[in-house]
């Protein structure tokens, strides 16, 4: 069973909501969830942490950590955004 709310307004601010939703569905992405849409929010919350920026919410650097990994975990991306995905992991020296 899976929490999700039918938006993709995952931001900075919900980080670990966004990684629970991933993983309490790891190996397979239900299908009215659109994982193009995911993998943006999760570019986007990965942008806000390489940009530094200073109100990013406390432990934000290990709340990214966490969905990256999460993600790369999972089964629901692309093996382009896969790829993309741990090219973030690696600049952060997570991989």
């Amino acid at each position: 069973m899976y929490a999700y709310g039918g938006g993709y307004d995952y931001n900075r601010f919900s980080v670990r909501k966004l990684a629970k939703l991933i993983c309490q569905n790891l190996e397979r992405r239900p299908a009215e969830i659109n994982a193009n849409k995911i993998f943006e929010c999760v570019r986007n919350i990965y942008v806000h942490l390489k940009n530094g920026y200073s109100d990013n919410p406390e432990h934000y650097h290990i709340d990214v950590r966490m969905l990256l990994g999460v993600c790369l975990a999972s089964a629901w991306f692309s093996i382009k955004q896969d790829s993309i995905i741990r090219g973030f992991a690696n600049e952060q020296g997570w991989v």
